[in-house]
């Protein structure tokens, strides 16, 4: 918790919805889990994640999990491709409260003409950690600018694209009309080459809050990135009365990529000390061993998308060994714009697939699909059922990975709450009523 009037709530991680009216239907399933539910969900799934990680619950609170553990709370189960924080240290350790008190190594604070700063606390808010710095007095010129790691901490290379998080909350402010993240690109004699700013974040950092910006494609020159939370364009002159508190958490700066995604979004938290971090890429599987899954497979997916969606983005991949030769897929196209059911025999896509429109970013949606021989059918959020005719007939399978493709790859970069699987097909007049949040409880 944070010590002084800075506070943070943590409440419980269990959740849950009524079930849905009608007829069970998961009967005849061979695989159901409710990642949402039950940490029993995860009981025979092999997880894979080379570092720990951070995952939110509904309450807004961030756990913590070590590696080689699937990061399960009551939104469901999180799957992000691997990404490094520059930025460091974004841990508060070092920081002392006091007037004016320390800031973290290597953070910056500069404060308008007739104002002071101090530290007021330093601790948690929802596990996360953060610091808070009060400025006060008549400002009568400069701005505010708060630098959370040295100037030549993060490197900068040409075409390389990075986004700028952090967690913020502004309170008991009189006088600041304006506050923005900027990212910097800067050369070698630090001057700037680009700038990246966020719109104003006055009304959104009033709450808890994680705003981002971003910047493609550094210029040519570049070796630094800098990132900064300003007082953006206004004015002090003629003197304007300053009280505010700034809370700030674990700042981060990462790369994105436009191979994944086409706008710049942040990732999970990535607590850095003394250098940068890496939280490596998430896998989740199943063995098929008891499901006989041959003749013909069902399954059900209810699953949020990521905020920016995911170029190829995959939810449920069916394969039938470590060769990844045959499988069967739901994943985001590779553009990103469609929900696509792919079959693949000999590692060579069939060539025909069922797509729907994919769900609106950041939303929670259900996807049912279905394929018995050549026959693959697909629905979406309660849509009608989309067929097609595959050019490769259904295989056998070993294994089922969630939340990505064999080898951990294509990220969903979001949240799956519920697979269920069938070894039998579902007609084509089914799989709308499967797909049909309101199915599943709502």
């Amino acid at each position: 918790m944070l010590r002084s009037r800075t506070r943070g709530r943590l409440r419980g991680s269990a959740g849950g919805r009524a079930p849905g009216p009608g007829p069970d239907p998961t009967a005849g399933a061979v695989f159901d889990r409710r990642f949402d539910r039950s940490a029993g969900s995860l009981a025979g799934l092999a997880a894979a994640r080379a570092s720990p990680g951070y995952a939110e619950n509904r309450d807004g609170a961030y756990w913590l999990f070590p590696e080689q553990t699937a990061r399960r709370t009551d939104k469901g189960v999180l799957f992000e491709a691997e990404k490094t924080n520059r930025l460091y240290p974004s841990s508060v350790q070092g920081a002392v409260i006091g007037a004016p008190g320390t800031l973290p190594p290597g953070w910056e604070l500069t404060v308008p003409a007739g104002t002071a700063a101090e530290v007021v606390a330093v601790g948690t808010v929802g596990n996360i950690e953060c610091v808070t710095v009060r400025v006060h007095g008549l400002a009568t010129g400069g701005s505010l600018r708060l630098q959370p790691c040295a100037t030549t901490t993060v490197a900068g290379v040409a075409g390389q694209t990075c986004v700028f998080s952090t967690f913020l909350h502004l309170t008991g402010n009189r006088g600041l009309d304006d506050l923005r993240l900027e990212l910097r690109a800067l050369d070698a004699r630090r001057g700037t080459l680009a700038l990246a700013q966020s719109d104003t974040l006055i009304g959104r950092a009033a709450a808890w809050s994680r705003p981002h910006t971003g910047l493609a494609a550094l210029p040519a020159g570049s070796a630094h990135v800098v990132p900064a939370i300003t007082s953006g364009p206004q004015s002090f002159a003629g003197g304007v009365p300053l009280d505010l508190q700034l809370t700030v958490g674990q700042p981060q700066v990462e790369d994105w990529f436009v191979t994944h995604t086409d706008a710049a979004a942040p990732s999970s938290p990535i607590l850095t000390y003394d250098g940068p971090a890496t939280r490596a890429n998430e896998i989740l599987r199943a063995g098929t061993d008891g499901m006989a899954l041959a003749g013909a497979i069902a399954c059900a997916v209810i699953a949020r998308s990521a905020p920016v969606a995911r170029k190829s983005g995959t939810y449920v991949n069916f394969n039938n060994h470590a060769l990844n030769d045959d499988w069967l897929t739901l994943r985001n196209s590779a553009d990103a714009t469609r929900l696509v059911l792919y079959n693949a025999t000999g590692g060579t896509d069939s060539g025909v697939f069922p797509q729907a429109d994919l769900p609106s970013p950041g939303s929670r949606f259900c996807a049912a699909f279905s394929m018995q021989g050549r026959h693959m059918a697909l629905s979406v959020n309660g849509g009608a059922t989309v067929t097609a005719t595959s050019n490769a007939p259904l295989s056998a399978f070993a294994f089922v990975n969630l939340g990505s493709f064999w080898g951990g790859v294509d990220q969903i970069e979001g949240w799956i709450e519920r697979v269920v699987i069938w070894n039998a097909p579902k007609s084509d007049a089914d799989l709308p009523v499967l797909s049909n949040l309101a199915t599943w409880g709502g």
